[in-house]
């Protein structure tokens, strides 16, 4: 007899058609199979194609939230191997509004104690990724917070919010400015010092601008200066390279002007 699919995929699947409010009949006509084919699926009688396991995944729009629901605890093991406690849940799976492709934010403290180097503290960022089937950001304290944090242990998500609208580039330009101010307080000694907390965070942070940066719309991105947005894209990748002093005071001096040419009018 064939092994049925994992019981996480099987909760994860019932929880993410629970999750939309469709039926087993719905699920089916969207992913290209039966009723009595998913019905058994999900009971675990029969196995699901990684294949048809993906489509029933993107037919249901499975969220990020959901997924963690079901492996929280494995997020939680995870991370404490990898020199990482207080794990919590920000960002669109913490409010409610994620969608299937969301990244999942999390913030958590490193124990610098706990005998794992910041490398291997790092490669919780894919392995999380890896397991959770979608990609996994990950913000260290101190660091401030513009919305709730949720503990991941017993995490439970928040009713889906149906999106009626993207967001404005107003709001979307706010919450830019909100991430740059994050890092006035850094200074040429603390950036010069690799795997440094302060360092990790100011990388975390302009990832995050990164990617606020590339889902700005074209109308408000032609608006910024050349070579600003080539420039904040790349800003993470240089800074996880590790920098010398004199690079990194270049990098500091230079970095404000460049993220304040964001800061333009609608």
């Amino acid at each position: 007899m064939t092994a049925a699919n994992s019981d996480s995929e099987r909760r994860m699947l019932v929880l993410a058609r629970e999750d939309g409010r469709i039926s087993q009949q719905q699920l089916a006509k969207r992913a290209g199979t039966s009723q009595p084919a998913v019905a058994a699926i999900e009971v675990g009688t029969r196995r699901a194609s990684p294949e048809l396991l993906d489509r029933l995944f993107d037919a249901v729009a499975l969220r990020p939230s959901v997924a963690l629901t079901v492996l929280a605890d494995d997020v939680v093991a995870l991370a404490a191997s990898h020199g990482l406690h207080d794990l919590r849940v920000i960002g669109s799976a913490a409010r409610g509004d994620d969608v299937r492709g969301s990244d999942l934010d999390l913030v958590a403290r490193y124990d610098e104690t706990a005998g794992v180097d910041v490398v291997r503290m790092l490669a919780f960022v894919p392995r999380a990724s890896a397991l959770l089937a979608c990609r996994v950001d990950l913000v260290l304290e101190p660091v401030e917070l513009d919305g709730p944090a949720v503990p991941v242990k017993g995490f439970a998500p928040s009713p889906r919010i149906e999106r009626t609208r993207a967001p404005a580039a107003a709001e979307q330009l706010a919450a830019l400015r909100q991430l740059v101010h994050r890092l006035d307080d850094v200074t040429v000694e603390q950036l010069a010092r690799p795997g440094g907390a302060v360092t990790l965070r100011v990388e975390a942070t302009l990832a995050r601008i990164a990617d606020a940066v590339d889902r700005l719309p074209d109308d408000v991105r032609r608006r910024v200066p050349d070579g600003v947005v080539d420039g904040l894209l790349a800003a993470p990748r240089v800074l996880r390279g590790g920098l010398e002093p004199s690079v990194a005071m270049r990098l500091l001096e230079e970095l404000p002007a460049a993220l304040r040419a964001l800061d333009v009018e609608p």
